[in-house]
């Protein structure tokens, strides 16, 4: 493409966006260049122009917000490399994730990750590797270039497979002074492939400094429990109850006995104020009982239903009658009767 077929797209209104102009940089000659300097700086300033819109769109929808970043695992166990399967960074991030930590396992999804067709191929690896399912994180990346070499990682195809990753996604495109949207919308951005690497494992002598370290900690908590332990059993050792038990149960036996005579005591007191509450009752009721009147030679007079006959007024002449004496009961008639009135003393009938 010539500086000339250039301007003809532009003076016809075609459709010029960013990848369509980074593409257009591709084929100009150098002569061509060198000889329409400006021209080229406003092609890359469009360049760029359209790098702030897509990252000012996908900033409003919320992509890059730290609230959506997810953490690296601790210990990966499998890292998902999307990338060129030619390239140096792949190279590097294999040796250096086995260097590290020689038990990992790295799966390398084949990628185009430059030119027109780059865009969708990272889209599809992404979502490959999330249906595989096996891995712990993904590294997305490539080496260095200009910006239309990175312009894949650019598009928003890409930003919205990174935003839709299940798993946790590490950019590692260019080099540290290389930016991409790719970079904003991963969970963690590292300035290259070999410091991705790094990012995701773990180096096995740090887990094995980890692993002493947790081994100390362990022995010293597990050193002090036994301390305690010791002084507490010591402790116990000097309590009577452990050191001189006999005396200790004897000591009780005799509390106990004391318990048990002062209970006695207090019992019987009780059962004997009882005793005399009751006898005096029992007087008092024989005092005002008849049967104990009867023995002093009176008697009780009663109709033949048995209701006692009180006054002279309430019995009939002729009325049959019960005479209750102390050792027995009489038979008798009413043959004469004489009421007396208030004061009138006995007369003979």
């Amino acid at each position: 493409m010539t500086i000339s077929k250039i301007l003809h797209m532009k003076d016809c209104g075609s459709s010029f966006h960013g990848k369509h102009l980074k593409s257009a940089l591709e084929y100009i000659t150098v002569p061509e260049k060198a000889q329409n300097g400006r021209l080229v700086s406003a092609i890359n300033c469009q360049v760029d122009n359209a790098f702030e819109q897509m990252k000012e769109k996908l900033a409003a929808e919320g992509l890059f917000d730290a609230d959506y970043k997810r953490e690296i695992p601790e210990n990966v166990g499998c890292i998902a490399v999307i990338t060129s399967p030619t390239g140096a960074a792949v190279r590097d991030i294999i040796q250096i994730a086995k260097r590290r930590d020689p038990r990992v396992k790295l799966a390398i999804f084949p990628t185009l990750v430059q030119g027109e067709a780059a865009a969708v191929d990272i889209v599809k690896s992404l979502k490959a590797a999330n249906s595989w399912g096996k891995a712990d994180v993904i590294i997305l990346g490539r080496g260095g270039g200009s910006m239309e070499d990175l312009w894949a990682f650019n598009e928003e195809s890409v930003a919205r497979a990174i935003f839709a990753s299940e798993l946790p996604v590490i950019s590692a495109v260019g080099h540290e002074t290389d930016f991409t949207i790719a970079d904003f919308v991963s969970d963690l951005r590292a300035p290259t492939p070999s410091a991705a690497a790094e990012l995701a494992t773990t180096r096995l002598a740090d887990k094995k400094e980890d692993a002493r370290a947790l081994a100390e900690r362990l022995e010293r908590n597990l050193q002090a429990v036994l301390t305690v332990s010791k002084r507490r059993l010591e402790f116990l050792k000097e309590r009577p109850v452990l050191k001189r038990p006999l005396e200790l149960m004897q000591k009780k036996e005799r509390v106990l006995a004391e318990q048990e005579r002062l209970l006695y005591k207090e019992t019987a007191g009780q059962l004997q104020r009882l005793s005399r509450g009751l006898l005096a009752a029992e007087g008092r009721l024989a005092a005002v009982s008849p049967f104990s009147v009867m023995n002093r030679g009176y008697a009780m007079l009663m109709d033949e239903a048995g209701t006692p006959l009180t006054t002279a007024q309430a019995a009939a002449i002729g009325q049959a009658v019960r005479i209750r004496m102390k050792d027995g009961i009489l038979q008798a008639e009413v043959t004469g009767k004489a009421v007396f009135a208030d004061g009138e003393k006995e007369t003979n009938l």
